[in-house]
């Protein structure tokens, strides 16, 4: 070869090594469907993935058989409860960090069929994470081949690849497979694919790796045989490494291959044994090996470890619960998780979480083997209390029953200010009265509710007037009471307390007065009273307008005088002319006065009535 084919084939190497590195090394990844795997390997759903699964063999709706091999995957949406109805599949991990202006694709096959028109369809996404959440959309494509989503075709197998965009370029991307079913319900047919294929564009390790360093869990086996399993950290991890594991019984060799991987597992050791990885780059060939560490067994045997009690509970609020670790030998207590502790170290901590927390504690001896258990401890709430009762108020002499109700934990225990024990009991008021109740459950824990009684007094309906010839003025004279109801006489009613009313007719009627005075019933009074006009040539008094009452009387005599009289004069005679009482009223006194009937015998009593040198008298009835 002369010089110059020797330079041109230089030249053209040189540019076929420039256009490898700005494209990167390219892996071919595919998947068939042929393992029973499902998901298969590095898939996974995004959400709910119940319409998608593995099917083998021939298949129905649309009938096919599998593109290659005997497995296929299929999209249910025949099976969708509606139509609408969505759920996505990922792909496995792409790493596309070496593609540099390098193409990539993803493509798949698709049966689409001629037998079902409805547009159950795929969509493709990418995205840099398992989530449809700012994926970009690469494109869709349709069942029913009839159907220009992307293009119509003959029914059967169809194939589709979708570019990767250039701007995904880092470790870590995933394509994304929507699943749409625009039927369901049985009314439609189902979605199959078969035979996956993608570009991985992975950075692979050059050079020496590093190897880091690697741990043992246990680091010791406290008997005589035992498994430990390893972690390395610190190691070169990019793609292209790879990572055996090695042991032998002295730390100078020799070492005997056991493991691969990041997390291996020794099987039993029956003696100490030193432990070391080496990390291999493939494409360049170089390694690195880890320091050894030791893995003894028989270090020692595990102390005893006594936990009391096995679980606890505490009350809201209440006392701590006290947790006693005894272990055998020299050995060190730890608890965890320190919420809720006193302290993390010894044998005795108090414990009082808010909420329910499990405590696992450690008993370690000067071999360094250890012996763990677990304690709960529950929070037990306070019973929450709920009295039913009818009213909060009731009549003198009532008593009322009242009962308990205890949630949060129930309650085994009550206990009242009443000195009753049981969940209801009756209680009676006097004045005001506060009834208490204390509720413990089975947990120790109690609650406390009080409610306030009141005594409601009985009473005696009494009423008064002033009467303006039609016009009555009337007064409750009743002690108490809460609603009150008048019956005029002549079909009127009304419900005030001290109304005024205006008779249209002259002549006696019967004003009944009913005062109730709920829980303690009602009390009615009945009385007679003349309605007449202020001036009238059949009147049968001098003095008008005046009003003696009650009659019959008890123990008290009103009389009323109206002010146009001026000053007035009142005397009392029994029935053979005797003064028995007497009483004045003046201009600047009421109007009306009380004269005394307590002291006089029941019979039949005259009331003088003197006034503009005017006289009327007035019979009534003492009645004791």
């Amino acid at each position: 070869m002369n010089y110059k084919k020797l330079l041109i084939f230089t030249f053209i190497a040189i540019l076929l090594l420039n256009v490898n590195i700005s494209f990167g090394q390219a892996e071919l990844k595919t998947e068939d469907l042929e393992t029973n795997a499902f998901p298969p390997t590095g898939w996974a759903g995004v959400g709910n993935i119940n319409l998608w699964n593995r099917r083998t063999g021939a298949q129905t709706n649309p009938t096919c058989n599998p593109h290659g091999g005997t497995g296929t995957l299929r999209f249910a949406s025949r099976n969708a409860f509606a139509a609408g109805t969505q759920q996505t599949i990922s792909s496995p991990l792409m790493d596309l960090s070496s593609r540099g202006s390098g193409n990539s694709y993803f493509s798949f096959y698709i049966y689409r069929d001629t037998v079902f028109n409805q547009a159950d369809s795929l969509t493709i996404f990418i995205n840099t994470s398992r989530s449809l959440t700012g994926a970009k959309r690469l494109g869709v494509v349709a069942r029913y081949a009839k159907l220009n989503l992307p293009d119509i075709v003959t029914e059967g197998w169809q194939q589709y690849s979708f570019s990767i965009p250039a701007s995904y370029s880092g470790t870590s991307n995933y394509i994304l497979i929507q699943g749409t079913a625009r039927s369901g319900a049985g009314a439609g047919g189902n979605i199959f694919l078969d035979d996956f294929e993608w570009q991985h564009y992975p950075t692979y390790c050059s050079g020496t790796p590093t190897a880091g360093s690697i741990t043992s869990s246990p680091t010791k086996i406290c008997a005589a045989t035992g498994q430990a399993t390893f972690t390395i950290a610190g190691n070169t991890s990019s793609y292209g490494t790879s990572i055996q594991w090695q042991r032998a019984t002295a730390d100078t060799g020799t070492y005997i291959n056991f493991g691969t991987g990041t997390n291996p597992t020794t099987g039993n050791l029956n003696g100490t044994r030193f432990i070391r990885a080496i990390i291999t780059c493939s494409q360049s060939g170089e390694s690195d090996t880890t320091p050894y560490i030791e893995v003894r067994t028989n270090a020692g045997i595990a102390p005893t470890l006594i936990l009391t009690p096995n679980f606890g509970s505490i009350c809201t609020g209440g006392k701590p619960v006290t947790l006693t670790a005894a272990a055998s030998g020299n050995s060190t207590i730890t608890w965890s998780p320190t919420t809720g502790l006193d302290k993390s170290t010894g044998d005795t901590v108090n414990a009082s979480p808010t909420v329910n927390t499990n405590y696992t504690v450690v008993a370690t001896d000067t071999a360094g083997c250890t012996a763990q258990r677990n304690v709960n401890v529950f929070i037990s709430g306070n019973p929450v209390i709920n009295l039913t009762f009818k009213d909060s108020s009731m009549c003198a002499g009532d008593s009322m029953l009242v009962t308990a109700a205890a949630g949060g934990g129930g309650g085994t225990t009550y206990s009242w200010s009443n000195g009753a024990a049981k969940a209801a009991t009756y209680i009676r008021a006097a004045g005001k009265t506060t009834a208490t109740v204390t509720v413990k459950n089975g947990a120790g824990c109690t609650g406390t509710k009080s409610q306030n009684f009141y005594e409601v007094a009985k009473i005696k309906a009494n009423f008064s007037y002033v009467q303006n010839g039609f016009t009555f003025n009337f007064k409750n004279l009743t002690t108490g009471g809460k609603g009150f109801h008048w019956f005029y006489g002549d079909g009127n009613e009304s419900f005030q307390e001290m109304p005024t009313y205006k008779y249209s007719n002259a002549g006696p009627v019967e004003v009944t007065f009913i005062v109730d005075n709920a829980p303690c019933g009602s009390d009615t009074i009945k009385q007679f009273i003349n309605p007449q006009p202020l001036s009238s040539s059949t009147r049968q008094y001098l003095v008008e307008g005046v009003m003696v009452y009650p009659n019959p009387a008890n123990n008290a005599l009103t009389v009323y005088v109206p002010a146009i009289h001026g000053n007035s004069s009142i005397n009392v005679r029994n029935i053979q002319g005797q003064l028995v009482g007497s009483n004045k009223i003046s201009t600047n006194n009421s109007r009306q006065t009380k004269i005394n009937t307590e002291s006089l015998a029941s019979g039949i009593y005259f009331v003088e009535v003197i006034a503009n040198n005017k006289k009327d008298t007035y019979k009534i009835q003492v009645t004791h």
